[in-house]
C-alpha cells in the first residue's frame, strides 16, 4: 500500500456502488426463496464477508507505517462519504 498512488474519486465510487449494492440486496425478502437458493445466498454473503479483512487489515496497518505529523486533517474531508451530501 505505500509508495503507490491512489485515485481517490475512483476509490470513493467504488465504495459508494458497494454502499449501494448492500442496500439493494438487503431489499429482498430472502424468505421467499427455497431452501437451496438461501443456502446459496448464504454461502455468497460468507463469502463477502470474508474478503472484508483483505481490504480493512492494510488500511489498519497503514498509520503504524507512516511517520508521525503534527497536522491532522479528518477523514471524510480526505476521502468524499455519500452521506456528506444529505442535509
Amino acid at each position: 500500500m505505500a509508495g503507490k498512488g491512489v485515485d481517490r474519486e475512483a476509490l470513493s465510487i467504488a465504495l459508494d456502488i458497494l454502499d449501494a449494492s448492500f442496500d439493494a440486496v438487503a431489499e429482498f425478502d430472502c424468505e421467499a426463496l427455497t431452501t437451496p437458493e438461501q443456502l446459496v445466498l448464504l454461502e455468497r454473503v460468507e463469502r463477502l464477508r470474508r474478503r472484508l479483512p483483505a481490504l480493512e487489515h492494510p488500511v489498519i496497518n497503514a498509520p503504524a507505517r507512516q511517520p508521525r505529523t503534527n497536522t491532522y486533517q479528518h477523514p471524510k474531508k480526505l476521502l468524499h462519504h455519500k452521506e456528506d451530501d444529505d442535509p
